[in-house]
């Protein structure tokens, strides 16, 4: 399960989708969600 967190004055989050490898379209959701936080990391 991921959560998406929101740092503002009321910080919020929200429930991702679940993300399973043995499904085609969730396993490329899953890759898209770990690419992103790869930048993230490499951005700081």
């Amino acid at each position: 399960m991921f959560v998406y967190l929101r740092q503002e004055t009321n910080p919020t989050y929200q429930i991702m989708p679940e993300v399973n490898l043995m499904y085609p379209e969730s396993a490329i959701n899953l890759l898209q969600i770990l690419k992103a936080m790869g930048q993230l990391i490499l951005e700081t």
